[in-house]
This record gives structure tokens, sequence and C-alpha cells, in this order.
């Protein structure tokens, strides 16, 4: 039973720990792949939009037909702005006008200079949280994944060979294995206990009819 409850943590763990290196990669790269789903995940580098949206906040933009974003929604978009020319901005729509857009950011106290065009438009954001971004930048400095994802599913991974090894060296040896033994002497105590149950409420059955 301890060895089946192991197994099954562990397998949880390791999934968990796979999926959370998965994200990982998926945040790293979104800036240069396309959309999943119409989703892209970024990471805010700037504070331009505090209040709202702090720098390092994680936010999630949904493509967005140009034509049906208003006043007060914020775009993620690729600037125009020859300081910063073809990089990844995210401000609030400012001013809608014929085929683009004004912006502005929310700390900043004037609108960008540079208009933005609809097929500059990445997308609009659904989501924004904090705590998820910090989390991701923690996680991706190649030290702190090393040490939190990689070193722990290699640990699981290696425990989990050098089980089967053990278990394959005893299959050809003729060896008994001592998990499936240790599981069998468990289960037989518990078989025993539940059938002293079984006798004892019989007899206390007795007693009483009687």
């Amino acid at each position: 039973m301890k060895n089946l409850i192991y197994k099954i943590i562990s397998t949880i763990l390791s999934l968990l720990l796979v999926i959370l290196g998965l994200f990982i990669l998926y945040v790293s790269f979104s800036e240069n792949s396309k959309a999943l789903l119409g989703y892209r995940l970024f990471v805010v580098r700037t504070g331009s939009m505090s209040p709202s949206i702090e720098k390092g906040e994680l936010i999630i933009t949904k493509e967005t037909p140009a034509d049906t974003l208003k006043k007060d929604d914020v775009i993620t978009f690729y600037s125009n702005d020859p300081q910063i020319l073809g990089a990844l901005n995210t401000h609030r729509i400012f001013e809608v006008q014929e085929a683009h857009f004004i912006t502005k950011g929310d700390a900043n106290g004037f609108p960008d200079e540079y208009p933005v065009s609809y097929s500059k438009i990445i997308g609009k954001v659904v989501f924004h949280n904090g705590v998820i971004g910090k989390v991701v930048l923690l996680l991706k400095n190649p030290a702190c994944m090393l040490m939190l994802i990689i070193i722990p599913v290699l640990l699981v991974s290696l425990t989990d060979i050098t089980k089967t090894s053990i278990k394959i060296r005893r299959i050809f040896s003729n060896e008994p294995d001592e998990e499936n033994t240790a599981d069998t002497e468990e289960d037989k105590e518990i078989t025993q206990d539940i059938k002293d149950e079984s006798k004892e409420a019989d007899e206390n059955s007795t007693e009483d009819n009687s």
C-alpha cells in the first residue's frame, strides 16, 4: 500500500514538473511564436501601465478583430516608435481613429506619439497576474530552472529507472520481489483483520440473539 501511494505521488509530481517546464518554455518563446487557440502569453517588462498592470506581471492576450476594439481596451502590439521599432508594447487605447489607434500607458502623462495600425495589433489583454509573472521570471533564470525543475525530474526519473532495473534483474535471477512480497504480506494482514472483525461481529450478534 505504501509503495502504491509513493508511486502515485511520484507520478503526480513528475507530471506537474513537466507541465510547469512546458509552460515556462511556452512563455519564453511566445513572443516569437504563433498564438495557441488565439491566445498568447507575455511578461510585462516596464512599468508604463502601472498601476493597472505592474512590471513583471504575466498577461494573456486574445486575438480580437481590430474593428471591435474600443477606447480603454488594453492591447499588445508591435511598436512603431523608432527607438523600439518592432518591439512588443502593451498600452491602453486612448483614441480610436480610422484604421489605427492612439495608445497611452496609464503611467505616462501623454499619449504615444506613433499610432498603432490594425496590422500591428497582437491582441487584447484579457488576463493579467503579478504572482504568476514573478514565478515565470524566476524560473526563466537558468539556475532556478535547473534547481527547481530539471534536477527534481531527473531524480524522480533516476529513482524509477533504478527500481525498474532491480525488478528486471530479479526476474532473470528468479529472486523474490521485496516490494511485491511486502505488499502481499500487508494485504494478508489487512484481510486477516477484516476476517477477525467480521468474526467478532458475528459472535456479538449471536450473543444478542440468545
